[in-house]
């Protein structure tokens, strides 16, 4: 037998290479992993029921994070075991708080009222995230006739009635450059809902097959939207009985979102496929209330050669607003075409 010495040397570098490429660290029970250094959480599915806070905790938690990444790779997160009905989903999974410059990657999550809820995050991405049966409302409509209940009346926010009465994929509330990249979701009622946010770019994503919205914005303004998909985005609906939409859209816009640019998506097959709507602040005189002299409405945005047909009501509802530019976009095979 032969025997080789090992240069010390390339011991230490076979150390160190081990040492820099680790399992990643394993979810607690029980108790929340807060983050706050770069942190790869082990690859496998992890089953843990909403914590803290009326179940807003969250079961990964950000606080104050700057600079620092969170990989999900190869992690299936939820709150509740795959298969549950919908609206058994409760709580928040994975909370990012008072964030800047922080990126999470990877995984899918589901189980939860709320899969990834950020709050005043600055320069977040998130990239490559999958959601799979989160909260979603059981319609009570039947083919024969429709039930009231089961319109959303997206009309009031500023309190966040839409994380808390609907749930959502993704909710981003007082965030600023945020980008969301390459994300998906199936199987829930809303995707992505951007609250007093400005300047997202949400690219490359798809959340179609929703039974609320793909996207929903309130007082966001100067954002990006670009070659994403959120069709089939629906609720109570019987041919020839009645095809409201129950306000579901694929592209949801209300209370002054201004300066946003739609190019090149999709949100065919939806209640709407662009609701849009200036909001209470001017319909209702809440601003002049307020002081305001000229408050507008959702004014001056851009959807430029978007497929927004076959709509259940509208392809493009657009109301009390100014300015709002439709260029180049489908729009055939709607009930009423466009409003």
């Amino acid at each position: 037998m032969t025997w080789y010495r090992i240069p010390m040397r390339f011991l230490l570098i076979a150390i160190g290479l081990a040492a820099a490429a680790p399992e990643g660290v394993q979810l607690p029970e029980n108790e929340p992993l807060r983050v706050a250094a770069d942190t790869r959480v082990a690859p496998g599915t992890y089953v843990r029921p909403p914590l803290a806070d009326g179940g807003r905790g969250g079961v990964i938690v950000l606080e104050k994070a700057k600079g620092v990444t969170l990989d999900l790779t190869g992690v299936v997160l939820r709150g509740t075991p795959a298969g549950t009905d919908l609206d058994k989903n409760a709580g928040w999974g994975i909370v990012l708080r008072d964030c800047e410059g922080v990126r999470v990657r990877g995984g899918t999550i589901g189980g939860y009222k709320a899969c990834l809820v950020a709050e005043r995050c600055k320069d977040l991405t998130l990239e490559g995230l999958s959601f799979d049966g989160w909260y979603g409302q059981r319609l009570l409509s039947t083919l024969a006739a429709e039930d009231g209940a089961d319109w959303l009346y997206p009309h009031e926010n500023d309190a966040g009635e839409w994380i808390s009465n609907h749930g959502a994929a993704i909710s981003l509330a007082d965030c600023s450059n945020v980008r969301v990249a390459a994300c998906r979701g199936r199987h829930g009622q809303n995707g992505i809902l951007l609250t007093r946010t400005s300047g997202a770019k949400v690219s490359d994503c798809d959340f179609s097959f929703l039974s609320g919205w793909g996207l929903a914005m309130y007082r966001a303004s100067s954002n990006v939207v670009a070659r994403s998909r959120f069709d089939y985005c629906v609720r109570g609906y019987s041919h020839d009985v009645y095809w409201r939409g129950q306000d579901s859209a694929g592209i949801l816009m209300f209370e002054r979102c201004s300066d946003n640019l739609f190019a090149y998506d999709s949100a065919t097959h939806g209640g709407d496929g662009v609701f849009l709507f200036a909001g209470n602040d001017t319909v209702q005189g809440r601003a002049f209330d307020k002081g305001e002299k000229d408050p507008g409405g959702s004014d001056r945005n851009i959807w430029y050669r978007n497929d927004f047909s076959c709509a259940v009501a509208n392809a493009i509802e657009a109301t009390f607003s100014a300015d709002n530019w439709a260029i180049e976009n489908r729009l055939s095979g709607s009930h009423r075409c466009l409003g």
